[in-house]
């Protein structure tokens, strides 16, 4: 709800921390609004078995949900996620 209204009100990003994994409208309002969406890399975990590959199969996923409800390739975004769900290692 939040995210609908403050691009209603004329924001022109979306920055998801948790990456289109945690709302389930997050990026059809991003292709109602036709705008940028920034798909961050987050856990609650950071207990990983390779983080890169975790990582590319949490961004597939992120990516192949926008693309089925219509945000185009170049709206999307790819963000690390530096700081959030990893280890100072990791980051």
């Amino acid at each position: 709800k939040t995210a609908d209204y403050a691009l209603s009100k004329g924001a022109h990003i979306l920055n998801d921390i948790w990456g289109l994994h945690y709302d389930p409208d997050m990026a059809a309002i991003a292709a109602k609004y036709k705008v940028p969406v920034i798909i961050m890399h987050n856990s609650n975990d950071t207990n990983y078995g390779d983080i890169i590959e975790d990582m590319k199969a949490y961004f597939f996923f992120a990516v192949d949900k926008a693309l089925k409800v219509g945000v185009t390739p170049q709206q999307i975004w790819l963000d690390p996620g530096i700081g959030f769900g990893k280890t100072e290692e990791q980051n």
